[in-house]
């Protein structure tokens, strides 16, 4: 076994923990911090400010040994091998978190999730018996006319007529349901920016695999702006018919999301491919200029799917979240 893989495989994520997406500026710095590294970049006073941020990440995070943490920042960077080969540590290690564990478990099966609380509301609000038990809960013991009416219907045809009046008497839920959906419109359009922001990324880098990452969150978020002009068009729901229109749409959006997260999954061999090539970039002298190049072009590209990787993913999982809540929101317009 080589010795990038042995120290990949090294790395374990613990699959109980909730997965945390790092943030973007946070992936740039530990590149900047490798890329100054090895190029022997030094700062006002020895270090880069990058260099002192990553030294200080590692030393929390327990990347660093006792001796390697009393040495202090300069003193650990003063050994580039060392310190590139922990820098590309860690970035393994965000590597793993994103692709082996958000990409490919923890995204899909909350994916799952959200998909199977929908299918659920939507039977709920199918179901005779507790659309009437939820709209007689909903309409208040001060709407006894109203309740009385509910209390004779004998199917979802009659019970959607008389919805109409419980949801505009149930202002509160209502309100409850705008703000879920401001939410969830406000994660969507920055996936549909970040998407956008990817390709002119991609097309100034000229990354052939970049392009085609670029391509993958495009798709990604085909449909995305016809769910953002349904949802808001959805100021106040005005029957049983219409949330469960907001159900479907919301179905049909988990399938677009669960394609998305199997492409970006497929993407691992590429990027992983390109993190075993930055041991080329650890302080070995007797690597070629070529090699040396290659590994410098790699940080670079890598750096890019890193990134955005680490955005599209914090999105996705918000998205995710959000899409629940709308869920649970619309059944409480009228008390399901």
């Amino acid at each position: 076994m080589s010795q990038e893989n042995a120290m990949q495989d090294d790395i374990v994520i613990d699959e109980n923990e909730e997965f945390v997406a790092p943030e973007a500026s946070h992936v740039g710095l530990v590149f900047q911090a490798l890329g100054d590294t090895v190029a022997a970049v030094a700062g006002t006073e020895g270090l880069t400010t990058a260099q002192v941020y990553l030294h200080g990440v590692l030393s929390a995070s327990g990347g660093l040994s006792y001796t390697q943490s009393i040495a202090g920042a300069e003193g650990f960077f003063a050994n580039v091998k060392e310190g590139a080969a922990k820098a590309i540590e860690y970035i393994k290690k965000m590597f793993k978190s994103i692709w082996g564990f958000f990409f490919k478990k923890e995204g899909p099966d909350e994916a799952k999730a959200v998909k199977a609380a929908v299918a659920d509301k939507k039977a709920d609000l199918e179901s005779v018996d507790k659309v009437k038990s939820g709209l007689t809960s909903a309409a208040g013991s001060d709407s006894k006319d109203l309740v009385e009416h509910i209390s004779k219907a004998t199917s979802i045809g009659e019970l959607n007529t008389l919805s109409k009046d419980v949801g505009k008497k149930n202002t509160k839920a209502q309100q409850a349901l705008v703000v879920k959906i401001n939410q969830l419109v406000e994660s969507l359009e920055g996936e549909v920016k970040l998407a956008s922001e990817v390709e002119a990324e991609a097309k100034k880098s000229g990354e052939a695999s970049y392009s085609a990452w670029a391509a993958g969150i495009k798709g990604g978020v085909s449909g995305t702006e016809s769910l953002i002009t349904t949802l808001k068009g959805i100021r106040d729901l005005a029957d049983l018919k219409a949330a469960e229109t907001t159900l479907d749409a919301l179905k049909s959006h988990t399938d677009i999301i669960s394609k998305a997260l199997e492409a970006s999954g497929g993407t691992e061999s590429r990027v992983q491919g390109m993190i075993d090539s930055l041991s080329k970039l650890d302080g070995n002298a007797s690597a070629s200029d070529e090699q040396k190049k290659e590994g410098d072009d790699n940080l670079k590209a890598l750096q890019l799917f890193m990134k955005s990787a680490a955005r599209y993913s914090g999105l996705l999982k918000r998205t995710l979240s959000h899409m629940k809540s709308v869920t649970t929101a619309t059944g409480k317009v009228f008390g399901v």
